[in-house]
């Protein structure tokens, strides 16, 4: 599989990337592409694809949103071609994604928000098996899950939130590069800046208070 970076989005590659977000994620959970033009143009966000080596054509593609600590990534979105899934190609692309990232931007590290398996409630409309799948997935690749973070991420809509779990890749070495007090901040960051929340939402409070003084993973 080729992997790389889109730079452009002039480009065919921004285009076709843009096609498969659209056919992956429901209206009610995606963004106007305008959103990744504008994000793209001010630096906040990147785009990766994956192509079969045979095919010219995108199978697999991740958009990483940039925080204002150079030091983390958030995995934004990320998804495989219909036809092309269960077949190894997401694995692959991701587990070279984080080969990069780890090798070539060291002391950098990237968020991913998962649906919390244990605390998924019917409203949600998660399936908690399909949860506990997608954990176990990134965790196979090296992802560690912080501990005992009760993360409520926002939706669109106001007031309607998920109970979820946030993994890091690579794992910090140390408190020094990755504490309570620094999780406080990217977590308040990503609330208010992109998922337009107050600063004093009653969830963001809550996912708050939810961190512990030590950070430990699982």
């Amino acid at each position: 599989m080729q992997i790389r970076e889109v730079n452009s989005i002039n480009s065919t590659d921004f285009s076709e990337a843009m096609k498969l977000y659209s056919d992956n994620f429901s209206p009610d959970i995606a963004h106007p592409i305008s959103y990744f033009e504008e994000n793209f143009n001010q630096g906040h966000s990147r785009l990766f694809i994956g192509k079969k080596e045979d095919k010219d054509e995108i199978i697999v593609f991740a958009i990483t949103y940039q925080l204002s600590d150079i030091r983390f990534l958030l995995l934004d979105y990320y998804a495989v071609r219909k036809d092309y899934r269960d077949k190894g190609f997401g694995s692959q692309f991701l587990a070279t994604l984080f080969n990069h990232l780890k090798l070539n931007e060291k002391d950098r590290f990237l968020l991913i928000e998962i649906e919390d398996f244990a605390n998924i409630e019917k409203s949600d409309g998660f399936n908690v098996e399909q949860a506990r799948k997608r954990t176990k997935f990134y965790k196979q690749l090296g992802v560690a899950q912080i501990e005992g973070v009760k993360y409520f991420f926002p939706h669109f809509e106001i007031n309607n939130y998920s109970c979820m779990v946030l993994m890091i890749y690579p794992k910090p070495p140390s408190e020094d590069v990755f504490n309570q007090e620094i999780l406080k901040k990217v977590i308040t960051e990503l609330f208010i800046d992109k998922y337009n929340r107050r600063w004093d939402d009653l969830y963001l409070k809550r996912t708050l208070e939810s961190i512990p003084s030590k950070i430990k993973y699982i």
